[in-house]
């Protein structure tokens, strides 16, 4: 059984919105990321994955959660999430066919299709954050550099 590791992060906005991408080729919604590459770290992974996908830069991250889910007897995901916002305009990248911000209550309602538990994710993470207040020092504890 192989174990694939994607890097994904929640991004979101003051509105409390979250930005999901669509891949070339590919009709469902997911979180910015990637698989990371050989001896690349999660964080590194994750940089370059915001900077190709979108053509901006991260400006502060942390780790929120893993979380394990098995597709098929051959394939076993262990998605890794860090939450954090990004810096500059979004162009999308050659890889990203579309882009949109969508508010994460709206997630739980509307029948956007996330890749894997990513959904769920974002959903748990925003309700895992009570006052705003706490919600934007998740964010600032970390730098980017």
């Amino acid at each position: 059984m192989s174990v694939i590791t994607p890097v994904c992060m929640i991004i979101f906005n003051d509105s409390s919105e979250v930005l999901l991408i669509k891949r070339l080729g590919d009709d469902t919604w997911s979180l910015p990321g990637d698989v990371p590459k050989a001896r690349e770290s999660y964080e590194d992974a994750l940089s370059r994955s915001v900077s190709e996908q979108l053509r901006c830069r991260v400006k502060c991250f942390d780790y929120y959660k893993s979380s394990y889910f098995e597709e098929n007897k051959q394939e076993q995901y262990r998605s890794v999430y860090y939450a954090g916002s990004i810096d500059g305009d979004l162009l999308l990248g050659d890889a990203v066919s579309d882009s949109k911000w969508v508010h994460w209550r709206q997630l739980a309602s509307d029948d956007v299709r996330l890749y894997l538990d990513q959904k769920d994710t974002v959903i748990g993470f925003f309700n895992r954050t009570p006052v705003k207040k706490s919600f934007w020092s998740f964010l600032f504890r970390r730098p980017h550099t």
